[in-house]
């Protein structure tokens, strides 16, 4: 009997931005290219599960996407407790999991396992077989971890930035970008500001790279105001002003 062919993504993306639709319909706070991640999950209110087992609301989940299932995808995802090494004050997620666009081999499964590394395959809807959508992994009780995180990640809702996850060489969502577009847009719509108003670390960096500029004083310090230079932060990346801004403008 001849095997049906597989169908197959036509790319990363695409296969992301799938999945994260799917979670968001379920309830779950999506985070595309945050935290070093291709994206970074909030569990919404479950019922259901038993005492110490899968996220509970509030926890992160790190998510890695390939569309085949690789070493390379796994290492990327290992929990920073399996590692071994690592700054351990460094803010972790609750549970890490890839997603892989097709069928894996029972050695990655076994592996994923052992190394605590959630696995989800989530195939071309053309491929499910029917209309039930792909299942979640299975996750493990929390008792069966290493060890807890010393430190859990913890997400702003400003972070929610509406893009594309996944994407080749990505726009990634920084702390940094969200200050430095924050500023820019104060300074763009308000009065000028000091560097203490900034933030003098933020204020230097913004003035070396000539995103500000002094347009009076205040005091012994100057007052600064945004340059017209056409690679400000917050022209830079329109997707995190327009996250401040309270609008959703998607982005590619």
């Amino acid at each position: 009997m001849t095997r049906r062919a597989e169908k197959k993504w036509a790319s990363e993306a695409e296969m992301l931005q799938d999945f994260m639709e799917h979670r968001r319909a379920e309830g779950w706070s999506c985070y595309p290219e945050s935290c070093g991640h291709d994206l970074i999950l909030v569990c919404p209110p479950r019922t259901g599960l038993r005492e110490g087992e899968g996220p509970r609301a509030g926890d992160t989940v790190a998510i890695e996407g390939k569309l085949r299932g690789t070493m390379g995808l796994l290492r990327q995802a290992i929990p920073p407790w399996r590692r071994g090494f690592g700054d351990r004050k460094k803010p972790v997620a609750d549970w890490y999991c890839v997603v892989v666009g097709q069928r894996v081999s029972r050695d990655f499964r076994e592996l994923a396992n052992v190394l605590g590394v959630m696995l989800h395959t989530h195939p071309p809807r053309d491929d499910w077989g029917g209309h039930q959508r792909p299942r979640w992994p299975w996750w493990p009780k929390w008792e069966d971890r290493d060890r807890a995180p010393t430190i859990r990640l913890r997400l702003e809702p400003i972070l929610a930035v509406e893009m594309r996850p996944g994407l080749p060489a990505p726009r990634r969502v920084t702390d940094w970008k969200i200050r430095a577009v924050t500023a820019c847009l104060a300074l763009r719509s308000g009065p000028p500001q000091t560097s203490a108003e900034i933030g003098p670390a933020l204020a230097r960096s913004l003035r070396t790279r000539g995103w500000i500029e002094p347009v009076g004083k205040k005091g012994r310090g100057n007052l600064w105001g945004i340059s017209d230079a056409p690679d400000t932060p917050d022209l830079k990346y329109p997707e995190i002003a327009a996250a401040l801004a309270g609008r959703v403008e998607p982005t590619e």
